[in-house]
């Protein structure tokens, strides 16, 4: 599935870079950013990636999304957007309609599929006879007139549009926001956000922490030794490139160091937190 969606993304002109270690499998750029994990079975999504997904999705104030094919052994519809842990989830053929501006109405909920009503489109005086028509009590119109319920059971969906035409909300993506910045006690962190850094902790082995200032921001792994860190050299490296940060180790020790392992920059903790903003910057992007 990850080629398919990277040659549909590829025709419509999204830059695209296939990732690993930070829980999606794709991000996809054009005038904004989207963040893809590619799963055939939406279910295998867990709660502790998808709250890693939410953040960083949040921290680029980008999309992100599930595209699968199953959740469970039943297949995703055509059409529906499903969610899981708070991220949107579809099939291939809706992620690409949504891509293409023709976007869904359905969305699945604990009670089955429903379409979202816009109660600004409803205009009836006739409410008996339009509870009789949809085969609901004259309260529930009233309802939907005053959109107290503003969701629409699909089986009832083409007695509704008989009504009162094409007044469903289509369905569009939003942007994460930085909700969840996760817990961090190192006092070098506290030492960023002390400087003006926006920061949220990543809960993966290959990166630790998200950073930015304006139009400066850091992708950081923390380890207890350098070899620790020599070794996730690379997928720092391709991280950083790919989410658009400047790639940043950060040594867990009292002594000031500062030093460099294969081409990224490493700081000691003691370093950052005796530094002034400007040695900080001077120090990352030499």
């Amino acid at each position: 599935m990850i080629e398919s969606l990277k040659a549909g993304l590829a025709t419509r002109e999204f830059e695209v870079v296939q990732l690993w270690g930070l829980g999606f499998d794709l991000i996809a750029k054009k005038e904004s950013t989207y963040l893809i994990k590619s799963s055939e079975n939406i279910n295998s999504l867990k709660a502790d990636v998808a709250q890693n997904i939410r953040r960083i999705a949040g921290f680029l104030k980008s999309f992100a999304m599930v595209v699968g094919e199953k959740r469970g052994n039943e297949s995703l519809l055509d059409q529906v957007v499903y969610q899981r842990y708070g991220i949107p989830a579809f099939n291939e053929r809706t992620f690409f309609s949504i891509l293409d501006n023709d976007l869904p109405v359905a969305r699945s909920e604990k009670g089955g599929i429903v379409v979202e009503v816009n109660p600004a489109k409803l205009d009836t005086a006739d409410v008996e006879g339009v509870a009789q028509r949809l085969g609901v009590s004259k309260r529930c119109v009233f309802y939907y007139l005053s959109g107290k319920i503003a969701a629409v059971k699909m089986e009832k969906v083409e007695r509704f549009r008989e009504e009162f035409g094409d007044v469903f909300k289509p369905y569009e993506l939003k942007r994460f926001e930085l909700t969840e910045r996760g817990y961090c006690d190192y006092r070098f962190v506290q030492r960023l956000e002390e400087m003006g850094f926006e920061t949220t902790t990543v809960g993966t082995c290959v990166c630790d922490l998200l950073s930015k200032l304006h139009e400066f921001g850091l992708a950081s792994k923390v380890g207890n030794s350098e070899w620790s860190l020599r070794y996730h050299a690379n997928t720092i490296k391709h991280i950083s490139k790919a989410l658009g940060l400047k790639p940043l180790f950060v040594l867990r020790t009292k002594k000031k160091l500062k030093k460099e392992i294969k081409g990224v920059p490493v700081l000691s903790t003691k370093t950052i937190n005796d530094s002034s903003a400007e040695e900080f910057f001077e120090s990352v992007e030499a």
